[in-house]
């Protein structure tokens, strides 16, 4: 798998909104949470969509 693109978003912590291809022609969009520092916790996956191509925008789902 290959991460094309990102996006953040500063909450309390930060979202991340990556494109992931994961074939020649499919795509992934992912949301991953990072919480503030202070709270001591790994990144977690809070959302994904299948189905996407390498033109779709990556935009708050």
């Amino acid at each position: 798998f290959l991460a094309i693109v990102y996006r953040t978003q500063v909450v309390a912590g930060i979202n991340y909104f990556i494109k992931v291809q994961v074939s020649d022609s499919m795509y992934v969009h992912m949301r991953v949470f990072q919480s503030l520092p202070s709270e001591n916790q790994g990144p977690s996956l809070v959302s994904y969509e299948t189905g996407k191509t390498r033109d779709d925008p990556l935009t708050y789902f």
